[in-house]
């Protein structure tokens, strides 16, 4: 069984952030905050909590007192709203572990007794700067020329490219190399942070930011939505303009204006207890385009006859 383990910073709860926080939703919102990075760490998900998976979450009992914490961890920037209800921890790859770094260190420590799920050699007490005690060096290790401890030197070597790349190179050899000279290939084969593949993860994971629209509609999806959460369309109209204007005075930048709005829907028709409603069907639709058309303004197709405006006033002159 795996131990893991959270990284905090012992300020975190004067930051900005937090402190917005702490106006909103008292105590239950850094319940749920730590809930969220609890599961995330647990499941190896960097970050990312399912949409049916939040209720299962550690935090604050269900009902207001969580859909108050939800909403208020969304306004302040620690959770975004994914494009179908999934939730992303702000910044959770900045202060923990990732998956691939996680799997591969618990690889290396399935392959070397000697070695932590952290990467670690068992016995050696590290202090708070990272600085190991306790340890034999490499170039005693290897004096000692048995093959126990030339594994641990393969297995040391290559927990050191996985703190370095993020990467997981393959299982250790049965017989490692008999001295340190023969390790230095497999250091140099390993790419580096700065090769073009991990440039293009980069890019493909960045997503664009921007403003909230002043003129922001509720999309089909958005509305449907909102449909089976209860709202009328007077609702739906009172919820999106207020909205916009929270979001637009606040300044925030987010990746989808549609998704977040989606998420204030479900936190209002919770706190409201709305009756929700069935999916709607193919006559709502025709009802609907019925009164856009409605609303249209009407155009006569047919030009008027010349002189008609003169004999329409001189009626009523």
């Amino acid at each position: 069984m795996h131990m893991g383990w959270m990284k905090w910073d012992d300020n975190f709860l004067n930051h900005p952030k937090f402190v917005r926080l702490e106006r909103r939703a008292p105590s239950r919102g850094v319940h749920l905050f730590v809930g969220l990075v609890s599961y995330c760490k647990q499941q190896l998900t960097d970050g990312r909590v399912p949409r049916d998976m939040i209720d299962r979450v550690n935090g604050p009992p269900a009902g207001r007192w969580r859909a108050d914490a939800m909403r208020a961890l969304v306004e302040v920037g620690l959770v975004e709203v994914l494009e179908g209800g999934d939730l992303m921890v702000h910044g959770f790859l900045d202060w923990q572990a990732s998956r691939r770094k996680i799997v591969g260190a618990r690889t290396l420590a399935k392959a070397d007794p000697t070695q932590e799920s952290d990467g670690t050699q068992t016995g050696a007490r590290r202090d708070s700067d990272g600085t190991q005690h306790g340890a034999s060096t490499d170039s005693e290790l290897i004096k000692k020329g048995d093959t126990a401890t030339l594994r641990a030197v393969a297995s040391r070597a290559r927990a050191q490219i996985l703190d370095r790349d993020g990467d997981v190179d393959s299982d250790p050899p049965a017989n490692p190399p008999p001295s340190s000279v023969r390790l230095a290939p497999a250091v140099a084969k390993k790419p580096t942070s700065t090769s073009s593949a991990a440039i293009g993860k980069r890019n493909r994971t960045s997503r664009a930011r921007t403003q909230c629209p002043a003129d922001l509609k509720p999309t089909e999806t958005t509305a449907e939505l909102a449909w089976r959460l209860g709202f009328t369309d007077a609702q739906l109209e009172s919820e999106a303009g207020e909205f916009i204007d929270y979001w637009r005075g606040t300044g925030r930048l987010m990746a989808d204006w549609q998704a977040t709005l989606r998420a204030r829907l479900r936190v209002r028709a919770d706190r409201l207890a709305l009756a929700r409603r069935k999916p709607r069907d193919g006559q709502w639709a025709a009802y609907q385009q019925q009164l856009r058309d409605a609303k249209q303004p009407v155009k006569n197709p047919a030009k008027p006859p010349a002189g008609f405006d003169q004999n329409v006033r001189s009626l009523f002159g």
